[in-house]
């Protein structure tokens, strides 16, 4: 997703990150660096309608290179358990927003407590899936 969905002028505003999944860990470095030396006041995760990561590990991907499988398989989400694809790709995408939230939380709680940063989850629903428009 490009910065100016959510901000018409991020140069020198936004520091963005994207890695597949919108994963903490993953890219923790980058993430670090924003919260230690940057010091940003807001991360967002921001997960999106359709995650083709998200939808990568609810099937099988088996065949992707083992640096792709180790990204996937570090997703935390819900398997369909019966739902329709679609409805098991958006709570997917709910879910691993949720589970990166969980993990920012304990690797910045000290931040967080002191008032340093602020921590929101967030879907960009460009595709209305959760019918509450884009």
């Amino acid at each position: 997703m490009q910065s100016t969905a959510y901000d018409t002028t991020p140069e020198n505003d936004v520091f963005t990150i994207r890695d597949i999944g919108n994963q903490i860990l993953t890219a923790e470095g980058s993430v670090e660096y924003a919260v230690h030396h940057l010091k940003t006041p807001l991360l967002i995760v921001m997960g999106h309608s359709g995650c083709g990561a998200v939808k990568a590990a609810l099937g099988d991907y088996s065949r992707e290179s083992p640096a792709i499988q180790r990204e996937l398989a570090s997703l935390q989400i819900p398997k369909s358990n019966g739902a329709s694809p679609e409805a098991a790709l958006t709570a997917g995408v709910i879910a691993n927003v949720h589970a990166q939230v969980s993990i920012a939380l304990l690797k910045w709680g000290e931040e967080i407590e002191s008032g340093e940063l602020t921590v929101v989850g967030a879907v960009y629903d460009f595709r209305n899936d959760l019918e509450k428009g884009a």
